[in-house]
């Protein structure tokens, strides 16, 4: 910012969004050229990030309508929001009206990808304690490696209807050494992530707390007695 004369301050600050806007103002609050001030239109606790019947993106506050994401119009959410059958480009766009700064998110009937995540974050200022996916489909790109590694401080993460990870997921965690989980749910997910070893098995759960909690809920039971020696012994796997 120091090698921008004044002129060009101001320029910038004209076709800046809000959200870009804020995010200088924040950064360097006491340099000429960035005003007016960004005004925040609205903060409040909880709201849901969404798509209107004309298919425009569009923020409910509960208990307080809906908010306008278009024009110079910029909110803050500092406590839950919940994303809702957004694509990547909605995503994308998030930035531009809003700053999430709190601890929830909740993302349901969405194609998630890497980068649809990744665009998620950009509009975050705090470090995401509890997230959950609801009735999601993933990409390859939402790999245990890309997870434990973006969401590094993440206590409770819940997976419903839909699970991107596959056989031996759980040596991304021991690996990335994820230490601070509360809760880990998967709800009818697949067979699938049964299929890890062991000692991968106690070695992540030694890493957390004595209070910790892993639940699994499947969606289909129909050989519930063969879960356990598929999950304990890798020598009675397929392929193995």
């Amino acid at each position: 910012m120091n090698a921008l004369d004044y002129g060009t301050r101001c320029r910038l600050r004209e076709l800046a969004s809000p959200g870009e806007v804020y995010d200088l103002q924040t950064a360097a609050p006491y340099f000429d050229g960035l005003k007016p001030i960004q005004k925040i239109t609205l903060t409040y606790h909880s709201a849901r990030l969404m798509k209107s019947d004309s298919n425009d993106i569009i923020l409910v506050f509960d208990g307080h309508g809906l908010g306008d994401f278009t024009g110079n119009n910029f909110y803050i959410v500092y406590l839950r929001l919940r994303v809702r059958g957004l694509s990547l480009a909605d995503t994308q766009k998030m930035h531009y009206h809003l700053r999430f700064q709190g601890r929830f998110i909740i993302i349901d009937e969405c194609q998630v990808a890497s980068s649809f995540l990744d665009a998620i974050s950009v509009s975050t200022e705090s470090c995401i304690g509890y997230l959950t996916f609801d009735k999601c489909t993933f990409d390859s790109s939402v790999t245990p490696e890309y997870f434990c590694t973006n969401f590094k401080e993440l206590e409770s993460p819940w997976f419903k209807n839909g699970c991107p990870f596959k056989r031996n997921w759980i040596d991304a965690f021991v690996d990335a050494d994820i230490t601070n989980l509360k809760f880990l749910s998967f709800v009818y997910a697949t067979m699938e992530i049964l299929k890890i070893e062991q000692k991968k098995l106690m070695e992540f759960f030694k890493k957390q707390k004595n209070d910790f909690v892993l639940v699994m809920e499947f969606q289909n039971i129909e050989n519930a007695e063969h879960i356990q020696p598929e999950m304990l012994d890798p020598e009675k796997r397929p392929g193995s």
